[in-house]
Order: structure tokens, then C-alpha cells, then sequence
């Protein structure tokens, strides 16, 4: 079996900006240690941290490169870089990226690598 692509990229011409695009790690990709250090960084958010600080830090987790620009032209830095980033994009980009992602992620396999190794362990 092929290994999983490691990144994808979109556009958000759904969302009315074809001019835009992001590129982000598909979660069945993801070395487990660094699945680990996100689930540890989350951890530490606490319980009440909000559901905008918890995207904040899965934006910073899983983009890597992305073209989104300032209305003046500016390339906005990805969130690895700058954190606040995602405060001053569109909140349309954010749920799009996010909901795209989250789409993803069950779209890779995982259910089925996950259903093969349960099988594999019972028999």
C-alpha cells in the first residue's frame, strides 16, 4: 500500500477568493509524534480554552504554506509563524479551512487502517 500524500491544496474559490489557496498536512500522514505533541499542546489549552483558541492552535498544527492576502496586498504569514493570523482573515476562510480539513481527515483512510489493525490485533 502507497504511502498516504503528506499535503494538500485547496483554493477558496467556494468561498468566493479563487485567488487564495492553502496547503495543509493530511492528518493520516502525520508522524504519531507529532500527533502527540498537538493532543499535549491542546491538553494544555485546558478545558475552558475556547473553540477559537483550540482552531487557532490546529491552524498552527496543520497549515503549512497558504497565498491569503491583505486587502492592501500584503502576504498575511502562515500561523506557525504568527499565531494571530487567524484573528485577522475572514472568519468565512477560517470555517471553510477548517470544515475542509476536518473533511479530510476522515476522507484518508484512517477508518479503514484503523479497522485493519483492530482486525489484525483480534485475530
Amino acid at each position: 500500500m502507497p504511502l498516504p500524500e503528506t499535503t494538500k491544496t485547496i483554493t477558496l474559490e467556494a468561498v468566493g477568493s479563487p485567488e487564495f489557496s492553502v496547503t495543509f498536512k493530511r492528518s493520516g500522514a502525520i508522524p504519531f509524534g507529532e500527533i502527540n505533541k498537538y493532543e499535549q499542546k491542546l491538553a494544555a489549552l485546558g478545558e475552558d480554552a475556547s473553540e477559537n483558541e483550540r482552531t487557532k492552535l490546529f491552524f498552527e498544527d496543520r497549515i503549512v504554506a497558504w497565498d491569503i492576502k491583505t486587502e492592501e496586498g500584503f502576504q498575511h504569514p502562515i500561523p506557525s509563524e504568527d499565531g494571530d493570523v487567524v484573528w485577522r482573515i475572514p472568519l468565512l476562510y477560517v470555517e471553510y479551512i477548517s470544515a475542509i480539513i476536518s473533511q479530510d481527515s476522515m476522507e484518508d483512510g484512517r477508518e479503514e487502517t484503523l479497522n485493519l489493525v483492530l482486525k489484525r490485533a483480534i485475530s
